[in-house]
Formats: structure tokens, C-alpha cells, sequence
């Protein structure tokens, strides 16, 4: 979508750099905290309606408010902005492998935590993803970045296959559309 060339081999003007800026991000996720803080309604419980919530205009007057089209606007937003992570069971693998080719190498292998995993793989090149042995856990794990990679195989492996915002978007939005 955003990687449009003109007829002279030049990308579409104001639209250069990474869409996963932080300049861009912040707004949107400070705007939905925003939003999700704002007052309950008595005897509002959790579990109850997420997205009741109560304006208050003056002392006297206070509204009950349903935020859920704002809310759901800026988590689309910010999904298509920074992609997402979909996890899933076994390790990472070409979606070659079984047709004679060779499955990909791992692009780099380090320790780290899940959390700094997905960071780090929007900065290696190439990187589709990462896998670690075991479970989900918050503590370090030795984690495979991957490229190509398209599907998980095999047991005693965790894997997180990224999807570019735009295809995490699709998704959602058919999804949305299905209910």
C-alpha cells in the first residue's frame, strides 16, 4: 500500500520512513489510555461493558457515554502503524521446506526476553519472525530470528511470525466484518 513506486522509479512523496516511528505511535496510544481512564459509571464493575464510561460536564450534569467507536478507531490505527505478533506452536520455518529447498538459516541468534525479541526483529533485516525452545515465559530464552519464514513446525518450540500492519488490518477487519 505504502510502498507505491511513480513511473519514474521514485516512492511517493511525504510517505518515506518507517511507519513504526514512535512520533506516530505515542499520540494514538497516549489518546486511547486516555480514553480508557475516563470515569465509570456507579457500581461499574470490571467485566462489566468495557467502553461505558462517564463525561462529566459540570457538577450537576454527568453522562453515561458508550466510547467503543473511538476506542476500536485508534486500535486500528496503531495496529496498522506497528504490525503485530501472532504466536504460535513449533519453530519458524520457509514455506520451501518439503518442496526441495533448503529451509532459510537463522538470521542471528542472541538471549533476550520475548518482549525485546519483537523489537529487535523489526530492526534485523530480512527478519519474518523469531522461535525459542520451550514455553512462553517472561525470562530470557535463546531466540532464532528467522527470515522467509511463513509457518511453524515441530514440538518444544515457540514462535512469533509478524504480520506488517497492513495485513494485520485486512485481518481484523474481515474478522470484524464476519461478527
Amino acid at each position: 500500500l505504502f510502498a507505491d513506486k511513480k513511473e519514474d522509479g521514485e516512492g511517493r512523496a511525504g510517505l518515506e520512513g518507517s511507519f513504526r516511528d514512535e512520533q506516530l505511535l505515542q499520540p494514538l496510544i497516549h489518546a486511547l489510555a486516555s480514553l480508557s481512564s475516563a470515569s465509570r459509571p456507579p457500581g461499574w464493575r470490571k467485566g462489566d461493558d468495557e467502553d461505558l464510561h462517564v463525561l462529566e460536564a459540570d457538577t450537576t450534569m454527568r453522562t453515561r457515554i458508550l466510547l467503543a467507536y473511538e476506542k476500536n478507531e485508534l486500535r486500528r490505527d496503531i495496529l496498522f502503524l506497528k504490525g503485530r505478533f501472532q504466536q504460535t506452536e513449533g519453530r519458524l520455518q520457509s514455506a520451501q521446506v518439503g518442496e526441495g529447498i533448503e529451509n532459510s538459516a537463522d538470521l542471528l541468534v542472541e538471549t533476550m526476553t520475548v518482549k525485546d525479541a519483537m523489537d529487535r526483529c523489526h530492526s534485523v533485516s530480512g527478519c519474518t519472525g523469531f522461535s525459542f525452545q520451550g514455553d512462553m515465559t517472561d525470562g530470557p530464552v535463546k531466540v532464532h530470528f528467522r527470515g522467509g519464514a511463513q509457518e511453524a513446525a515441530g514440538v518444544g518450540w515457540t514462535s512469533f511470525l509478524f504480520e506488517s500492519g497492513e495485513q494485520a488490518l485486512v485481518k481484523l477487519l474481515a474478522e470484524q466484518h464476519e461478527e
